[in-house]
């Protein structure tokens, strides 16, 4: 089993993460956010959940300052912190009153989990599609088990206010999606998604496109050209979208036994009939 090594500090977050990683196998797990709606009229409520789990099944997390590391409202040009409080469920509750493409976008602290068992390290990395792991794994001769990874989040979502138009955009993330189609206003039968760690596009890395249509869920698994980018047919494709990343770098050498650092990237939209 996997041992979550995050250490929070407020009561409520141990009840949730308690609660939340029950029945998990917390190495393949997609974390997002989901908006309540994703079109919403200037001056009403933008609500979304902030989840955890798979194949878009999962549970919600609370607002949880420990947990974040910036939570950001991103629209016109303008991007600043959400105005939640500690415990707050959906995560974000705001009121916008511009009308235009709105970016969510989250970024966790760091957390650690140990592989106590071969089997579970070697299934993550075959179903993220980083294979080359397993061999720079047993090239830096590492253990097969009883090693620690750190793992950190960066979620976004798009959400149409009004008519929705803008672009997204990189906000800065280390590890980050980006739409170079709006899902809401570019009628082009594909959208293009482009993934790029430190700034840069990042080649022959699979995302994984999770579709959700009157309660199915599918998944297709994409790799990123030269230029980083993947394209997703719209066409007769309804629903809400996940896409998903995850990347794995080695980080400095330190006292904890963390061999292994794995970014995840992700982002959500939608796409009416």
């Amino acid at each position: 089993m996997l041992i979550s090594r995050h250490r929070p500090q407020w009561p409520l977050t141990a009840l949730w993460l308690l609660s939340s990683t029950a029945g998990l196998d917390v190495e393949a797990h997609e974390f997002w956010i989901e908006p309540v709606k994703f079109e919403v009229a200037p001056g009403d409520l933008l609500e979304a959940h902030v989840r955890i789990g798979q194949n878009m099944k999962g549970d919600t997390l609370h607002y949880i300052p420990r947990l974040i590391e910036a939570f950001r409202l991103s629209a016109g040009g303008a991007t600043r912190d959400v105005k939640s409080r500690i415990g707050d469920d959906p995560a974000l509750s705001e009121r916008v009153s511009a009308s235009g493409l709105h970016l969510l976008s989250y970024v966790s602290t760091d957390s650690q989990l140990t592989y106590s068992e071969p089997e579970k390290f070697r299934r993550f990395v075959e179903t993220e599609g980083i294979h080359w792991v397993s061999a720079a794994h047993e090239r830096r001769g590492l253990p097969a088990q009883g090693f620690n990874e750190d793992y950190q989040r960066f979620a976004k979502s798009l959400v149409k206010v009004g008519d929705g138009k803008g672009q997204d955009r990189p906000l800065g993330l280390e590890f980050e999606l980006v739409l170079e189609t709006n899902p809401y206003t570019d009628l082009d039968a594909v959208i293009v998604a482009r993934l790029q760690w430190l700034g840069k596009p990042l080649a022959d890395t699979q995302i994984s496109v999770f579709r959700r249509h009157r309660g199915m869920v599918s998944r297709t698994n994409l790799r990123t050209d030269a230029g980083g980018r993947i394209t997703v047919a719209r066409r007769d494709a309804p629903g809400v979208y996940l896409l998903n990343a995850v990347h794995m770098i080695e980080p400095p050498p330190n006292d904890q036994g963390v061999v292994w650092k794995s970014l995840w990237a992700s982002t959500t939209f939608e796409i009416v009939d």
